[in-house]
């Protein structure tokens, strides 16, 4: 009696006489009878000398310190290998897409093209591989060209401003990408997913046609008048042998007419009114056996109307008025044999142009006559 013994036996040792223990969460020595002040999952019952010899103390989690590492997480373990992240740099991840589909493009766009990261083909090719949910295999290279010429429309004739976008670039088929009715992307119906006819009409289409359009290889319409489309009439259109309708009426082109047009043997209607084209009428529009419709007038068109049209035997409509075209229509067209139904030409009196059978004589604004306007011969 009258001993004092301190120790840690709160929590860490056993002593059953000690007259305080020093290891309560105040960190103070409190005489044995003293109850510390815990949270309260630590609070048991006061150990008695017999239930001490028969128990190990249970340890509240919060009753000791708790080391934290100062290693950085790095040096932890880790558990597998499919638990690390793959790293790579901006370019590996799409490299082998990249490279693949760059190469089934080759065959539509040229090297330099694909490479300039301002050309709308380059944008295309990054938008294919990195940005395009469909993620098309290049194994179908097939559905990956027109995909690719289909959304190169988009890219390099302003498609964020056309007034209706028609799904394009959406991650659905380019057989989709239209309205469901007239204008848009359309595709045949034999199960190839090839696209058969682009109607992008008074839409806002803006700058070049761009030449990959001829690897459209099964396209039969065409239709993009009443836009800005501006440059040259796109030769590449002459590699598209099924096309039966081609209108680019009512743009900015400024071009000749590409005598490769003549190649165009499938072709039924040809409108390319109200440009700025310059320039002679090939005679290979002669060749054009199953053509309807002819539509060249409001140009800048001059020299001799091409006797060769002579051959064209199911045309139903010629307009060649309000141009600069001169010559004797009578050897070409008259009189109507078949299915001829309208001539139009500057044919009034005075002017360059002899046709006893046109259905109207016009006076161009380049004739200086002041009676301007067309009239029914």
């Amino acid at each position: 009696d009258g001993q004092t013994i301190e120790a840690d036996c709160f929590n860490k040792v056993q002593c059953s006489c000690c007259t305080a223990c020093c290891d309560s969460p105040e960190n103070e020595c409190l005489a044995r009878t003293a109850s510390p002040t815990l949270s309260p999952s630590d609070l048991t019952a006061t150990p008695t000398a017999a239930s001490m010899q028969t128990q190990q103390p249970t340890l509240a989690p919060t009753a000791l310190p708790v080391e934290i590492s100062s290693a950085s997480p790095s040096a932890y373990p880790v558990e597998s290998a499919s638990d690390v992240p793959l790293t790579l740099t901006p370019s590996e991840a799409p490299s082998s897409r990249y490279s693949a589909v760059r190469e089934v493009l080759l065959q539509v766009s040229d090297a330099g093209t694909l490479a300039d990261p301002l050309s709308p083909q380059s944008k295309t090719l990054d938008w294919l591989v990195q940005e395009d949910e469909a993620q098309v295999s290049p194994a179908e290279e097939l559905v990956l060209i027109q995909r690719y010429v289909v959304a190169l429309l988009f890219f390099a004739m302003d498609g964020q401003n056309w007034w209706f976008k028609y799904n394009f670039l959406s991650s659905s088929s380019v057989c989709d990408w239209n309205d469901n009715a007239t204008a848009g992307s359309f595709c045949l119906d034999d199960g190839t997913a090839t696209v058969r006819e682009l109607s992008l009409y008074e839409n806002n289409l803006r700058y070049r046609i761009p030449t990959e359009i001829g690897h459209l290889s099964n396209l039969k319409v065409l239709y993009l008048d009443g836009n800005a489309i501006s440059g040259s009439l796109p030769v590449a259109a002459s590699l598209l042998s099924g096309l039966e309708v081609l209108t680019i009426d009512f743009n900015l082109l400024t071009s000749t007419i590409p005598s490769q047009y003549g190649q165009l043997g499938a072709l039924q209607i040809l409108r390319l009114n109200d440009n700025r084209l310059t320039g002679s009428i090939p005679s290979e529009i002669g060749q054009l056996e199953v053509l309807q419709e002819l539509s060249l007038q409001n140009n800048e068109l001059s020299s001799t109307v091409p006797s060769e049209l002579a051959n064209l035997k199911n045309w139903e409509f010629i307009y060649l008025e309000n141009n600069s075209l001169r010559g004797n229509l009578d050897p070409v067209f008259c009189p109507f044999d078949g299915p001829n139904i309208d001539l139009w030409a500057d044919c009034g009196f005075g002017l360059e142009i002899t046709c006893s059978c046109c259905t109207f004589c016009c006076y161009p604004l380049v004739s200086g006559n002041p009676n301007l306007g067309c009239y029914e011969n």
